[in-house]
């Protein structure tokens, strides 16, 4: 079962990056780009997070 404050906490993580680290290098970097592209999944879609 899914378990919202992992969520929570990713969010809060993506959030900080975005705001002081929003720098092409970073922004590039495969495990940013994946945090965010979760991020915008549905909830019946985490499960196919790999």
């Amino acid at each position: 079962m899914h378990d919202p404050s992992y969520r929570a906490a990713i969010e809060q993580c993506a959030a900080a990056t975005w705001r002081s680290n929003r720098d092409a290098a970073m922004l590039d970097q495969a495990v940013v780009v994946q945090v965010f592209a979760i991020l915008g999944w549905t909830t019946d879609r985490l499960g196919q997070v790999s």
